[in-house]
């Protein structure tokens, strides 16, 4: 029975590499980074946003946010410059925080959805300092056609 088990395991281990690599050959995640937000959206404007700015100096800079969720409790509300992605490996989120109406955090990551791969933070500016991954240019860059 712990035979019959370990192969099962085994099988399923490789079907489900087979289907990630498949998957990830037919469409390759760089294809589909700029998917889930606008092409105005760039590393140095990121860089541009300022602690204590208010929604509309973000605005400014980064254009009308895809989505906003105003009072989310404690006085927060989020800017969101990425969308959901219906199909994909993984997506971006590109957000900024504001307290009080006032930026208190900007953050770039890649929200990983299955397999072996993690989220990933690329960028993050907060009270705490700012935290830049080195790929964090190449996020923004434009895949293959």
């Amino acid at each position: 029975m712990k035979t019959g088990a370990l192969i099962l395991k085994f099988l399923l281990i490789i079907v489900s590499v087979g289907i990630t690599s498949l998957l990830v050959a037919v469409f390759p995640p760089e294809k589909y980074r700029k998917l889930g937000f606008s092409d105005s959206i760039t590393a140095l404007k990121l860089r541009q946003i300022e602690l204590g700015f208010s929604a509309n100096q973000v605005a400014a800079i980064l254009g009308h946010p895809i989505e906003v969720i105003p009072n989310a409790g404690g006085g927060l509300s989020y800017l969101y410059y990425s969308k959901k992605l219906k199909w994909p490996f993984w997506q971006p989120k590109i957000w900024v925080v504001c307290q009080d109406g006032n930026v208190i955090e900007v953050r770039v990551e890649r929200m990983a959805y299955w397999g072996d791969d993690f989220d990933s933070e690329y960028y993050n500016k907060s009270k705490y300092g700012v935290r830049e991954s080195r790929d964090f240019e190449d996020f923004f860059r434009q895949g293959p056609e």
